[in-house]
């Protein structure tokens, strides 16, 4: 709240005893109405653009508190998976696990797992999960899944007409 202190005394003594007291403003008697309201409509301005700069840092608040309390939800994710690449034994175990904790990381409904071949031309499909349509599946040996090797490259050129090859040729990340 603002004081605007009007008084009859008009030495700077008492000027300066009223701004001690807590006045923001001081006017003497007699005084301008028209510069008393206009004093008004500007501490409230200002008051105003406070009051919203308050909001700001308050929104900015919750949304760096919400960044961090993510960050170290990642940090404990990435931490499991690593836990999990030196204790599981079971290989396709691990790559199901890589792809829901990376799922989780991303905050993605779906997602799946290429692996390159061993001639480096071709990528093999391994592990497909989709919470949406409650679907799962993996490519097991013996297994057949009708998810055909995607060619990383068509007629002597890089293929990128597949979102997994172009990132895999890449090596770069792509969220969809």
């Amino acid at each position: 709240i603002r004081v605007i202190m009007v008084s009859g005394m008009s030495s700077a003594r008492e000027r300066l005893e009223g701004y001690k007291m807590g006045a923001d403003d001081y006017i003497t008697k007699p005084f301008d109405m028209e510069e008393l309201l206009a004093k008004i409509q500007a501490f409230s301005e200002r008051a105003l653009s406070e009051s919203e700069e308050v909001d700001t840092l308050h929104e900015r608040r919750k949304q760096t508190e919400e960044a961090l309390r993510i960050s170290e939800e990642k940090h404990r994710t990435l931490t499991k998976i690593g836990q999990a690449l030196t204790a599981e034994k079971d290989r396709g175990k691990l790559l199901e696990l890589i792809v829901l904790e990376t799922r989780r990381l991303a905050n993605a409904d779906a997602g799946t797992l290429y692996l390159i071949d061993g001639e480096r031309k071709n990528l093999e499909f391994k592990i497909l999960q989709n919470d949406s349509m409650e679907f799962a599946a993996k490519n097991q040996k013996g297994s057949k899944l009708p998810m055909a090797p995607i060619p990383l490259e068509n007629e002597g050129k890089s293929n990128f007409a597949n979102v997994a090859s172009f990132v895999a040729l890449n090596n770069e990340i792509v969220n969809i």
